[in-house]
């Protein structure tokens, strides 16, 4: 969690859109949107969830109809493959380019205001995380973010400042502290 300088937030990025982690004994953040939003004490955190996206000819059931094919012996699975239904966090780990890239479009397209992506700082290293175990895996790595990076450029997506995440985040009002040009993340 990190202080959003002096402005009296704190913003968390431990939450992913979409992921219902109670089986192993963890939180469920499956009701989660992947939009920013104000929660806490005050509501001084400002929550970033990493970003997940449904994509597939059955993805406005989301959430719902994800959960009710993890009944389904192998549902998830066999959805995925006949292109119905698959959950996508964005994210070069475990998660094929090509459907990243339909992830972030659909997003885009749907007006999601900020995706958040994200990867264990350990993946930069060969050898430190199951996703980066060779340099094959790490040249892999980059690719991935090089062609999501091309992507963004081609959809006029561009990083967000500061202002822009509050602004995200419930629609808070900038003052001189949040205004454009006052720093960012």
């Amino acid at each position: 969690m990190a202080t959003l300088a002096g402005l009296g937030y704190r913003a968390d990025t431990s939450m992913r859109s979409g992921y219902d982690y109670s089986a192993g004994g963890g939180p469920d953040f499956s009701a989660i949107t992947n939009h920013a939003f104000h929660t806490g004490p005050a509501q001084s955190i400002v929550e970033l969830p990493l970003t997940t996206v449904f994509t597939g000819a059955f993805r406005r059931g989301g959430v719902r109809l994800y959960r009710r094919l993890g009944s389904v012996p192998r549902g998830r699975g066999a959805a995925a493959r006949l292109g119905l239904l698959s959950r996508v966090a964005l994210t070069p780990e475990d998660m094929p380019l090509e459907e990243a890239l339909e992830a972030v479009r659909i997003a885009a397209g749907e007006g999601v205001r900020l995706l958040n992506f994200s990867f264990h700082s350990p993946s930069i290293e060969p050898g430190h995380t199951p996703y980066v175990r060779d340099a094959a895996d790490l040249a892999a790595f980059w690719r991935w973010w090089d062609a999501i990076f091309a992507l963004l450029a081609r959809l006029g997506v561009a990083s967000a400042s500061l202002a822009e995440i509050l602004d995200a985040a419930c629609g808070t009002t900038q003052t001189s502290a949040t205004a454009a040009g006052a720093g960012g993340l």
